[in-house]
């Protein structure tokens, strides 16, 4: 059975925008968004607070959206929200892409990679773009394989390289210590030896035919 959902839009699901949605056959509704910041500091009876968490007791399934960047203030805000015994759930944004509110690191600002780690996602990127031919070959040649009919090899060769990718993870990261790095090492390695196991075994059939 298709369940129908209202999104959350800023400064239109209010509480009578969704009465009507739910007379239209409306499942599940969701509030405008709530500032965790905001609910959490500002007075409880303030207007612009009280009408972003109205609710009616007409309405169906309700969910309240809340935005925010410090994860400790989201989740003191959906708690509190939670007991209010109001809502049905708590939603979170992280796809808002107004500048106004991503650009302060709210909304789909959430999805940024953190500063502290742009460094070693740059340099396990770099590896990996250069392990590129490595992951071309295998593809290839188990493309090549299962147009001869062949389907299970490459599957093999496939699960034995995800094997190898985890022990060469624990080893890299582990035993050698080098971080994000010894990651994208270690997949690449694993990739290239399935890749030239799949190309070994293709030429071996081909020289036995």
């Amino acid at each position: 059975m298709t369940s129908i959902r209202l999104a959350p839009m800023a400064g239109i699901t209010d509480w009578p925008f969704r009465l009507l949605c739910f007379e239209q056959g409306c499942d599940v509704a969701t509030t405008e968004m709530v500032s965790a910041m905001g609910y959490l500091y500002a007075p409880r009876n303030h207007p612009a607070t009280v009408s972003l968490i109205e609710r009616r007791d007409s309405e169906g399934k309700l969910l309240v959206q809340i935005f925010g960047k410090e994860a400790d203030l989201m989740a003191r805000a959906a708690e509190e929200l939670s007991a209010m015994g109001r809502f049905d759930g708590v939603d979170v944004n992280m796809g808002c892409p107004a500048h106004k509110v991503a650009a302060s690191g709210e909304g789909s600002g959430l999805m940024r990679t953190p500063e502290n780690i742009i460094d070693g996602a740059y340099r396990y990127i770099v590896i990996i773009f250069w392990g590129i031919p490595v992951t071309y070959l295998y593809n290839l040649v188990s493309g090549i394989i299962r147009s001869m009919g062949d389907s299970r090899t490459p599957v093999v060769f496939l699960v034995i390289a995800a094997v190898i990718n985890i022990g060469l993870d624990l080893f890299f990261i582990v035993v050698l210590g080098t971080g994000v790095e010894g990651a994208a090492w270690a997949t690449v390695i694993s990739q290239l030896i399935s890749g030239v196991g799949c190309c070994l075994l293709y030429t071996s059939d081909a020289a036995d035919d």
